[in-house]
């Protein structure tokens, strides 16, 4: 990465069937302080209305077809994916105002780090706090035994999802 310059940052959400919150997960990305982001969203061929919320933003790249599931949305949308670093928002999931800049300036200042996570505010569908996860440091052998990592925090370089392959 070139740190003259903002990295770009590829948020990758998969959607099916999200109408109720799709609109807000655009604005909490829409809505960072970073420079350099571009949205993909990979429906699964929605018949809620979600499509239609999608037309409402021209800066989204977006598909909508049928798929075999979350994991296979995802790769479909990192395969799309630009950017040096790359998250994953799901469609029912919003960003913290400043969590792009955050993640992408600590990666851009760390080069040996693979990825980063932060502490999660669990909200319900009215953006009231139900819980706080807070993050633990990494271990390994820890997350063999419990995925701790809350997902939608999530920032990793995109050499690491080349290097890893597909999810399932």
């Amino acid at each position: 990465m070139n740190r003259s310059r903002s990295a770009l940052v590829s948020v990758v959400t998969p959607a099916y069937n999200t109408a109720p919150f799709i609109r807000q997960t655009i604005q909490s990305v829409r809505s960072q302080d970073y420079p350099a982001i571009e949205h993909i969203v990979i429906d699964g061929g929605s018949t809620d209305g979600t499509v239609d919320i999608l037309r409402d933003y021209p800066h989204l790249t977006w598909v909508s077809e049928p798929d075999r599931g979350q994991s296979h949305a995802l790769n479909k949308g990192f395969r799309r994916a630009r950017g040096d670093i790359v998250g994953w928002l799901n469609a029912d999931d919003i960003y913290e105002p400043g969590a792009v800049s955050k993640a992408a300036s600590y990666l851009q200042g760390n080069q040996s780090v693979a990825g980063v996570y932060s502490d999660c505010r669990i909200i319900d569908a009215e953006g009231e706090l139900l819980h706080m996860h807070e993050a633990r440091p990494f271990d390994a052998k820890s997350l063999l035994l419990s995925d701790y990592i809350p997902q939608q925090t999530v920032f990793l370089r995109r050499d690491v999802i080349d290097r890893v392959g597909d999810m399932n």
